[in-house]
């Protein structure tokens, strides 16, 4: 459980540091707003064929129009290295974000890659 609860940080605070649209929530699965539902389900189902990794899109009628909602939930058995990948590959699925940001992630992912 304690675990769960440290990946479950980590994984938020990852996504927060990237600039995300991060939803605050006491829960163990994490929102991230993508207001967008055509957006939303593209990158999901980006990320499913080409990584293997599964998010949930929450679309309406879940979530009113204009709200829809990314679900990511980290598990216990999720490592650091497994979240990082999981950033850099929905950062790389999300059309959406500007080259600025791109540029920003992908410089901490090499730094991180160096110190290892």
């Amino acid at each position: 459980r304690r675990q769960h609860q440290r990946n479950v940080k980590l994984m938020r605070q990852m996504l927060m540091d990237a600039g995300l649209p991060v939803v605050h929530c006491p829960s163990h699965i994490i929102p991230v707003r993508v207001a967008d539902a055509a957006k939303n389900t593209e990158v999901c189902d980006e990320l499913m064929s080409r990584h293997n990794i599964y998010v949930q899109a929450i679309n309406y009628p879940t979530v009113p129009r204009g709200e829809e909602l990314l679900r990511i939930a980290p598990t216990p058995h999720h490592t650091p290295q497994m979240m990082n990948y999981f950033l850099g590959e929905y950062l790389g699925s999300c059309w959406c974000l500007t080259e600025e940001l791109h540029k920003a992630v992908f410089a901490v992912f090499i730094i991180e890659a160096l110190q290892r």
